[in-house]
């Protein structure tokens, strides 16, 4: 009873307020945080998300645990209400880390000044390949500073992999063919949850029509990476119909595409029926700013209230954190230090608007 109440009042004087009904997720993310102690060799990718670590007292042992793991390569903290002093301690980590490739630090409490800190660690930290900052209340400078360096850096591997569900974390089962993974979604896999395709040329061909096709049926992908694979409007415009059925992802990335207006319009049309996805990535492509605003303003009520207040209540407050202003760059893409990650915006996707309700 005594370490109830301990928890209790560590967790209230962070600023949270403390519910015994999530015993069960302490108890989980307590359990990741012994892995990563361990330096267990099963845990490649850690998620993360949702777990409210930056109300946590022992976030900074997870921090410590990071710092000495030599597995992990990808970690996930979106949407944890990170702030300021979450950011000094986890960058004081990687500076002695030497496995982790990706970090996910999207939508939460992090200013300008937590940003600085990351900058500080990519002077000495050469693993890190890519770090995601989208939804925190970062300048624009400072964060075309972080991608320029990053953007000298080698990009990570855009074969085509899926990640294996264990609790909150993900643990890599290689690589396979996308008529594999076509198998999988139609088989409704309970291991594939996660599935990325970046780098993969999906905009021709009949696969890409599979793929749609078993989006639309698929009930336990959660996760949908689809980055620098040449999409165009004619292949959103088939993949927003998926989605319209789809009532199981809630992340979808779509960077650094051929992507415009008209397909925009499309997951705009999404929306008025999907109220699943709560994220999805339009940087680098050639997409208004009134567009992505339209976008990020669908998005902004399916935030969970603890991180809405963390990042201000306004949709027109949200916006200017997801969307950045946009300035055109190399083959016409939308960029900011190359490819525009500062630009990255929020949204999400889920049928059509009138008037575009049809693939023709």
């Amino acid at each position: 009873a005594d370490i109830h109440e301990e928890m209790k009042e560590i967790l209230e004087s962070r600023g949270g307020e403390y519910h015994s009904g999530k015993s069960e997720a302490l108890s989980v993310a307590g359990g990741l945080i012994q892995r990563v102690q361990d330096n267990d060799p099963t845990l490649i990718n850690l998620d993360l998300r949702k777990m409210e670590f930056g109300l946590r007292n022992d976030v900074f042992t997870l921090f410590d645990a990071l710092a000495e793991n030599t597995h992990i390569q990808r970690v996930d903290l979106s949407l944890n209400e990170l702030d300021d002093e979450c950011v000094e301690s986890l960058s004081l980590a990687l500076v002695d880390n030497r496995s982790i490739r990706y970090l996910n630090l999207a939508v939460n409490a992090i200013t300008s000044a937590g940003a600085e800190f990351l900058i500080g660690t990519l002077d000495s930290n050469d693993v890190l390949r890519e770090i995601e900052l989208e939804g925190n209340a970062i300048d624009d400078d400072i964060l075309d500073d972080i991608y320029d360096i990053l953007d000298e850096r080698p990009q990570l591997s855009t074969a085509a992999s899926v990640s294996q569900a264990a609790s909150v974390s993900h643990s890599s089962i290689g690589e396979m063919s996308l008529a594999e993974i076509v198998d999988r979604l139609f088989s409704d896999d309970p291991k594939l949850v996660e599935l990325s395709l970046d780098g993969m040329n999906l905009a021709d061909g009949s696969e890409f029509d599979s793929l749609v096709d078993a989006l639309t049926t698929n009930e336990m992908v959660t996760k949908l990476s689809l980055n620098h694979t040449g999409m165009n409007d004619d292949n959103l415009a088939s993949l927003s119909m998926a989605l319209s059925e789809n009532n199981t992802i809630t992340y979808i990335s779509l960077r650094d595409n051929q992507i415009t207006d008209e397909g925009c319009e499309y997951l705009l049309g999404c929306l008025d029926t999907n109220e699943t996805i709560e994220f999805i990535d339009l940087s680098g492509n050639q997409v208004g700013d009134n567009l992505i605003e339209e976008v990020n303003a669908c998005l902004a009520p399916r935030l969970s209230s603890s991180v809405a207040e963390s990042i201000g209540t306004s949709v027109s407050g949200r916006s200017s954190a997801y969307a950045r202003s946009h300035a055109t760059g190399r083959s016409g893409m939308t960029s900011a230090s190359g490819r525009s990650r500062a630009s990255r915006s929020r949204a999400t996707s889920a049928s059509y608007r009138s008037g575009a309700t049809s693939a023709s």
